[in-house]
């Protein structure tokens, strides 16, 4: 009895060792490979951990340490698959997208941990073992360049990477104010990073009335910007549009680089421009659900009552197509300009100014209106 309890007993104590010494060994060793180990300081590059494991091992909740002594911009590190290695081993991949914030020169040394399982079959039988890991990577000569001072722009944007920009005004067939819209996208490939991405808006000298662009979209991956900017002609002398430019730096070609689209023609047309289209507006949703339908256009539109007040403009104020804050600007009142109200919408006056008409905040939302007379005859509901 006590013979077999021995023995029973010397080979629990076997079997745990070579459990112990199994999972030891899961982690044969981890090193990072970089797509590029001289980039310029912030140039996208490759990283990848990689790490050896003996067949059947499993890691999760792996972590690197050590990258914060480094001035590394970190991109998300995703599984990369499975491959065979030397020695019957397998090697795990980790591979994400960085950049160096700042020029240096080290040798990287980084740790890794994380929880090693490694399956084991015994028969019909098959046991997970698990214990956590704690590996050095090899060192990794690695060193960030400066980016040249000579050559370097005065409005270098500070971006690293390759980069499209387009601009796009429309319609090119206008007359004097008449309203023009244009779309301006900047464009960076997809291993770039967006933060920099903010092209220069030239101005249109004296002959234009231009309003701030807007920003439209701004996305990550790939990194991309859509701005879109109105303005209109004050007169005929106004035949150019002048493109915006974007300045970064080409670290494939180690230049500098400015993109700008040509400038866009106008031509001027005489007479009645044609209305612009109502279907394609988008209206703010109408307050309270007070709305009609135009059934020529099935468009909704808010409920209207008409007013006839004379109001003073303090500061100049756009008119606009419809009552909402995406329509199109019709033109701009001036301060001092004889202002009437024809009609009122929830939140929106619309006013006629010199024979045309457009929609304006109310003065509760807009500081710039000042009513001054109520009711004129002829107008009252």
């Amino acid at each position: 009895m006590k013979s077999n309890l021995l023995l029973h007993s010397t080979f629990y104590i076997l079997h745990l060792f070579y459990c112990a010494s199994s999972l030891r060994a899961g982690v044969v060793e981890a090193w990072v490979e970089v797509s590029n180990a001289r980039p310029y300081a912030g140039e996208a590059f490759t990283f990848t951990l990689r790490v050896a494991v003996t067949p059947g091992s499993d890691l999760e909740g792996v972590n690197i340490h050590g990258l914060d002594r480094y001035p590394f911009a970190l991109g998300t590190l995703r599984g990369a698959g499975r491959a065979a290695g030397t020695g019957g081993n397998e090697i795990l991949s980790y591979t994400g997208v960085f950049r160096a914030t700042a020029p240096f020169a080290s040798r990287v040394e980084l740790a890794v941990s994380g929880l090693n399982s490694e399956q084991r079959r015994t028969g019909f039988f098959t046991q997970w073992n698990s214990a956590p890991f704690h590996v050095q990577t090899r060192p990794l000569e690695f060193e960030a360049r400066a980016l040249p001072e000579t050559g370097r722009p005065a409005n270098f944007s500070g971006a690293v990477g390759t980069f499209t920009l387009s601009s796009e005004s429309a319609p090119r067939e206008v007359r004097v104010e008449g309203l023009i819209t244009r779309e301006i996208r900047l464009q960076g490939a997809a291993d770039h990073f967006p933060g920099t991405l903010m092209p220069e808006i030239h101005g249109l000298g004296a002959d234009f009335k231009v309003y701030d662009p807007t920003e439209i979209s701004r996305v990550e991956n790939p990194p991309g910007l859509v701005l879109r900017q109105q303005f209109f002609p004050l007169n005929t002398n106004a035949t150019e549009i002048v493109s915006p430019s974007f300045t970064f730096f080409d670290p494939k070609a180690g230049v500098y680089r400015t993109l700008q689209p040509p400038p866009e023609k106008l031509i001027f047309i005489t007479g009645d421009a044609a209305l612009p289209d109502m279907r394609n507006l988008e209206l703010d949703p109408p307050v309270n659900g007070a709305a009609k339908t135009a059934p020529s256009s099935g468009l909704a539109l808010p409920s209207l009552r008409r007013a006839g007040e004379h109001i003073e403009i303090t500061h100049p104020t756009p008119a606009r197509l419809a009552p909402s804050n995406r329509a199109v600007v019709l033109f701009e009142i001036e301060p001092g300009a004889s202002v009437i109200v024809a009609e009122r919408a929830e939140g929106w006056l619309r006013v006629v100014v010199n024979n045309r008409a457009g929609w304006i905040g109310m003065p509760e939302s807009n500081p710039a209106i000042n009513i001054q007379t109520i009711i004129q005859p002829g107008l009252q509901d």
